[in-house]
């Protein structure tokens, strides 16, 4: 049950994360800072 929660815990730290860089990437592609190779990878 520990070994579920730490799981839990974990998967939702990603997510949280995930959406941070989304938001971080949208940020810097709002304000243009993004250079050519940085918004081509971050299509994938």
């Amino acid at each position: 049950m520990f070994v579920d929660r730490q799981r839990i815990d974990l998967l939702n730290r990603l997510i949280d994360a995930r959406v941070d860089l989304a938001a971080y990437v949208q940020l810097r592609k709002a304000k243009g800072y993004m250079s050519v190779s940085e918004s081509q990878s971050s299509t994938r």
